[in-house]
């Protein structure tokens, strides 16, 4: 027999036994304490939470698809409990839908005039927008006010989505920025020369937006009901 089969002393086994116990103990807590990576804009990172939302404890669910588990949880459900909005009629929010015109600016009217009954329209604010439009009265004050002007056409689109650089545009109106002149981009994919780089500068010098973790900001891309509320939650907190 050679001495790599002889059996090893109880006490040297115990002790075996005890070092590869305390191993795995510390592996299995790295891993927990380890932040899964999030590709999603205002995913429940620690830098997430504290550039935008006040973490809170979690309130009962409003929407019966949009679970605690939601990274937009709490925003969504704070549009709810403010009344910008109650979602559609069969319980549901649908996070992932993107938001039109129409509806952006009766979400923009609630934002900027909590408690208020949306206001009624005596006249045609755009050549698309009679006065019998359903959205006819927010989208009116959105012209009011400037936030949005329309096209050269003479039209609103109102069922037209709207994108993240539009998105920044209505928000920084709304809030009747003077955005700071752009010197440098404040993404890596939207340069100083960019159309909108003054009012995504300014949303995400507000930390409305933090982009993601590739540095970009995809200002074309659409936006979503759950990204909006997002960015309404943080315009409040950190506007007001």
């Amino acid at each position: 027999m050679t001495s790599a089969s002889k059996k090893l002393p109880k006490r040297t086994l115990r002790g075996l036994i005890a070092a590869t116990t305390l191993t795995l103990t510390t592996l299995a807590a790295t891993a927990l304490a380890a932040p899964a990576y999030a590709a999603a804009e205002g995913a429940s990172t620690t830098a997430e939470t504290g550039a935008g939302t006040t973490a809170a404890a979690a309130p009962a669910q409003t929407f019966k698809d949009v679970p605690p588990s939601n990274q937009f949880y709490a925003d969504i459900n704070w549009l709810a409990e403010v009344g910008i909005t109650s979602g559609f009629a069969d319980g549901t929010f649908r996070p992932l839908q993107t938001v039109d015109r129409q509806t952006m600016s009766a979400f923009l009217y609630r934002l900027m005039n909590p408690g208020k009954p949306d206001p009624v329209c005596t006249k045609a604010p755009f050549k698309d927008v009679p006065v019998s439009h359903p959205f006819c009265g927010p989208i009116t004050w959105m012209a009011d006010q400037e936030i949005s002007i329309g096209f050269t056409d003479g039209n609103f689109r109102p069922g037209a989505v709207v994108s993240r650089e539009i998105g920044a545009l209505f928000l920084a109106r709304a809030a009747h920025a003077t955005p700071r002149f752009c010197v440098t981009g404040p993404f890596v994919d939207v340069p100083a020369n960019y159309p909108y780089c003054s009012t995504i500068g300014w949303v995400a010098e507000k930390h409305i937006v933090q982009g993601w973790a590739d540095g970009t900001f995809r200002p074309t891309e659409l936006i979503t009901r759950q990204a909006m509320a997002a960015f309404f939650h943080r315009f409040v907190e950190n506007t007001r």
